[in-house]
């Protein structure tokens, strides 16, 4: 059985309140579609090529796996072959 999560995730350290900030990523989240919806084919192509070379790419050294491996594990997906 295949499954694919897709999650974005905000990290967002403020005083502001939590509203606002919801206020503020709503807001960001509709500009931003209507910046990929203007935005040519041959642009979005190029940033998925660039996201398929990222995730493609092999790990230069030890600590970059070991990064990789603990994301799976505090994100607590746990399949360790996606990438």
């Amino acid at each position: 059985m295949n499954s694919t999560t897709i999650v974005y995730r905000f990290l967002i350290q403020s005083e502001r309140t939590g509203p606002y900030l919801e206020s503020r990523i709503e807001r960001f989240l509709a500009g931003y579609k209507d910046t990929l919806e203007s935005m040519s084919e041959k642009d979005f192509r190029g940033h998925i090529n660039s996201i398929i070379v990222k995730r493609t790419e092999k790990m230069k050294n030890l600590n970059q796996e070991s990064k990789r491996l603990w994301w799976y594990i505090s994100s607590e997906l746990y399949d360790f072959s996606q990438s």
